[in-house]
């Protein structure tokens, strides 16, 4: 049995890892509604899954959604790339994808955000409602330590878990090396350190935390502090799964899920029902992810605009 489907969109890592028109791939992981796949000299995994994956990076996202555990793929299962298809073979069928109608998805550039609005402020109240509500690990009205900010946004964020106040540690010492300008050294790389990898799942909280900071350093307008996080994520991307790292390889790269740059527009003009929108979309991706990637760039840009937390 062969199946055949079109693809909706290809996000710009993913478009960048299957340039070639003729490689192989291997399954890298398959879930019930997601298969990694490891294209022959790509760095970045490439997701294939439902419609919902338009949001991904990394992702190539189908007319449908597929249930891959039927067709029985296993990882380390080959395919190929030929012209504009994905062949993958698995003990249940074939499945064949074609690319040549799909939206090739381009990465956005982050505009500038120069101040804290109300935008910033609804959103970041809405975020942490959201952790509290969903007994997420990182919350972001823990991170901040001045207690007449943190009074006048968040109510009961409660006492973190010691996995989540060790991260949140982390991410305080993250922002004060952050606003330190020109003194990024070895106060950056250690708490970038012990941020990668850090906590469990396939994207572990401490990298989805990086990823938004990494956005809000781009929209800081500082090159120095773009360049040196990406430098200090790369030389620590073996603390962490495959997965996890193609993620933040995206981030490096400036590839961000569409609901984060959605975000970044919204604070950018000061638009709280846009930034309430773009939230709400983070907060469903993934069991906390989204989230964490939320808590990085809000924490990000109010390290970047203040003094630091």
């Amino acid at each position: 049995m062969t199946v055949t489907l079109s693809a909706l969109s290809v996000g710009p890592a993913a478009s960048a890892a299957l340039s070639a028109r003729e490689a192989t791939v291997r399954l890298h992981s398959v879930f019930p509604s997601t298969v990694n796949l490891a294209v022959e000299r790509a760095a970045v995994l490439v997701a294939m899954t439902g419609p919902l994956g338009t949001c991904y990076p990394h992702a190539v996202a189908l007319e449908r959604a597929v249930d891959f555990k039927s067709l029985f793929f296993a990882a380390g299962d080959c395919g190929r790339i030929h012209a504009d298809e994905i062949h993958l073979r698995g003990q249940g069928g074939d499945l064949v994808v074609t690319l040549g109608q799909a939206r090739r998805l381009q990465a956005r550039a982050l505009p500038e955000i120069t101040f804290l609005g109300n935008a910033w402020g609804v959103s970041a109240r809405r975020l942490n409602d959201f952790q509290c509500r969903s007994s997420c690990g990182l919350r972001l009205g823990a991170l901040f330590t001045d207690a007449p900010f943190t009074e006048s946004l968040f109510v009961d964020f409660g006492a973190p878990t010691p996995f989540a106040a060790a991260v949140q540690r982390s991410a305080r010492a993250l922002g004060r090396a952050a606003v330190a300008g020109g003194e990024l050294g070895t106060g950056l790389s250690q708490a970038v350190s012990s941020l990668v990898g850090a906590g469990a799942g396939l994207t572990p909280a401490g990298d989805d935390f990086l990823s938004g900071f990494m956005a809000a350093s781009r929209a800081s307008g500082s090159p120095a502090l773009v360049s040196a996080l990406g430098e200090a994520v790369t030389v620590n991307l073996a603390a962490t799964g495959e997965i996890s790292a193609s993620l933040l390889r995206c981030a490096i790269e400036g590839s961000w899920p569409t609901p984060l740059a959605d975000l970044a527009d919204a604070l950018s003009v000061d638009n709280g029902p846009a930034a309430l929108r773009a939230v709400e979309e983070l907060c469903r991706m993934g069991h906390s992810s989204g989230a964490d990637v939320a808590t990085g760039f809000l924490f990000g840009v109010a390290c970047l605009l203040r003094e630091p937390a």
